[in-house]
């Protein structure tokens, strides 16, 4: 049950993950372009990507790793349209709500946002901000409670590749409604992470260390090799950079649920202040990226990159955290938020 316990710790810090990429993207060159950069930073945009290559793929793969425990170990999401509802209120209601009350609003005053862009980025989800997650997520439970969880071994396997290759290639001539091409890529970590559950479900700490480390040096091989400045742009180039990219991708999810599980098993975490910030986790990752726009709009020519991406990280968490507990006191807000 314990290594339960850890999946909270690091599905918290991977949110707060997610925000400090987002509080140091903008110096990357290529997050929130609207806003004029005084300079970039090497440092920031380096360690922003890097950050992207595991936060929220951590995220789902430890998702996969607790419906594992709930589909098969305690035989819950038994009731598909409760497991739908339950989905539904989690993900989709948080997505509507806050596209409307709050990330579309921001998007009227930074892109000048037509009726055509809010159709096509928010009503068909093909980039709706830091929303396209919960989309993303929605569909790959849906997805895999109705079709993989029925497949059994090298089935489950195929079709799983098939919707991985699919999703990449696909997105080459068609648009990525609802994220649907995203969650067919996505899957591959949900996956990874119900079969940790599934083959170590006692996974001890100096084993979570010790492959946490390998993984790590994995992601860390593969990231360097990915931001080489290399001219050669056909097609074979590019398609060693997938893979590349992919691996990466892969060893960063299993590097941070293993190394987070275990920093999670050597530390005391459980205090009531960690209780409170892993339940409003979510919706500060649902309210921090509109407050990092505004603090960069207001400051960004003013300071110094590093103490502006501070400033971005320290103002959006306090700020995004003040929104939640707020809402969190109503039933109405709270539901609005995703929280039971």
């Amino acid at each position: 049950m314990n290594n339960l316990n850890y999946c909270n710790f690091a599905k918290t810090v991977l949110m707060l993950f997610v925000v400090l990429c987002h509080s140091a993207a903008f110096y990357a060159g290529n997050w929130f372009t609207v806003c004029p950069a005084f300079e970039t930073n090497r440092v920031l945009g380096t360690l922003a990507t890097w950050l992207g290559t595991f936060h929220v793929q951590g995220f789902t793969l430890i998702s996969g790793y607790i419906y594992y425990y709930i589909k098969n170990e305690k035989k819950g999401y038994q009731d598909f349209r409760m497991y739908i509802s339950n989905k539904f209120k989690r993900l989709l209601i948080p997505y509507i709500s806050i596209s409307l009350f709050w990330v579309i609003p921001f998007g009227f005053l930074f892109y000048s946002y037509g009726l055509i862009d809010i159709l096509d980025n928010y009503i068909l989800g093909k980039s709706p901000s830091q929303l396209w997650f919960l989309l993303m997520l929605f569909n790959v439970f849906v997805i895999y409670d109705i079709i993989i969880e029925r497949l059994r071994g090298a089935y489950q396997i195929l079709f799983i590749a098939l919707l991985f290759v699919g999703g990449i290639s696909l997105g080459i001539v068609f648009p990525n409604v609802f994220q649907i091409l995203t969650s067919m890529r996505f899957i591959l970590f949900f996956y990874i992470g119900y079969m940790i559950r599934k083959k170590y479900p006692d996974l001890q700490p100096d084993s979570m260390l010790r492959y946490g480390i390998i993984f790590l040096l994995l992601n860390i091989s593969f990231f360097t090799l990915l931001n080489f400045d290399i001219s050669d742009n056909s097609i074979v180039a590019k398609g060693i950079s997938l893979i590349e990219k992919n691996i990466c991708d892969v060893c960063g999810a299993v590097m941070a649920f293993l190394l987070l599980s275990y920093i999670a098993s050597q530390c005391r975490w459980e205090t009531s202040f960690f209780r409170t910030l892993s339940i409003v986790s979510f919706p500060i990752y649902l309210f921090h990226q509109q407050i990092i726009y505004v603090l960069l709009w207001n400051f960004q020519s003013l300071l110094n990159p590093y103490l502006m991406c501070a400033i971005n990280l320290l103002g959006s968490l306090l700020i995004s955290y003040s929104i939640s507990i707020i809402l969190m006191k109503h039933g109405v807000t709270k539901k609005i938020i995703g929280i039971k």
